[in-house]
């Protein structure tokens, strides 16, 4: 994949409501074949990969939480205990 932009970015696809980085979305299906656990990527909607975008780091944030809370509550210390 080459970059064809002044600024040395690759090219960005626009799609009805994201834009996505080509190059990130090929690393992250690259390393999410390599995972073995349960893995599910979602995409937040108009975010590039560095989430600049207003709403965009607090969406992936929400994710991230969901995430936590679900798969690395297992052994962890009661509230309060922490």
């Amino acid at each position: 994949m080459s970059h064809n932009r002044k600024d040395g970015r690759f090219p960005r696809k626009d799609g009805d409501a994201e834009v996505n980085d080509e190059l990130s979305d090929y690393l992250n299906e690259q390393a999410m074949e390599q995972m073995i656990a349960t893995k599910k990527m979602v995409i937040v909607s108009g975010a590039t990969h560095f989430f600049e975008e207003p709403g965009a780091l607090e969406s992936a944030a929400r994710l991230a939480s969901q995430w936590f809370r679900l798969y690395l509550t297992h052994g962890a210390a009661p509230k309060g205990e922490a």
